[in-house]
């Protein structure tokens, strides 16, 4: 098995609710700490196999990450609602990855971080 590394450098928002509040995003290169305070860091991971269960058809390496960063992002919507303005999104996130014979393995880590007004 090989570890691969992707590490995105654009800055991305997540469609949502906290979007229409004027908040809720993704910075994938390194943070601005000038306008950013961090507040903790986090991660999440998820396994989604190569084969699908249902269809018995072979789940592509793009279907597999479109599913992870979908259930990642609600997981981060959630916890950023969930942290009642004390966090408006996150920043410094890095996302692996390891294809074996039978998953994907998707983990994810990055910071809560708070605007500085």
């Amino acid at each position: 098995m090989r570890v691969r590394t992707a590490l995105i450098v654009a800055l991305l928002l997540v469609a949502g609710p906290a979007l229409a509040q004027g908040h809720g995003f993704i910075f994938t290169s390194p943070a601005d700490y000038r306008t950013l305070i961090p507040v903790k860091a986090d991660s999440v991971w998820q396994a989604i196999p190569t084969v699908a269960e249902k269809t018995g058809q072979p789940v592509s390496f793009a279907d597999a990450y479109a599913v992870f960063w979908s259930d990642m992002t609600a997981r981060i919507h959630a916890a950023v609602e969930g942290m009642r303005g004390r966090a408006d999104g996150v920043a410094n996130l890095r996302i692996q990855y390891q294809v074996s014979g039978q998953w994907y393995y998707f983990s994810a880590t990055f910071d809560f971080v708070k605007r500085v007004k």
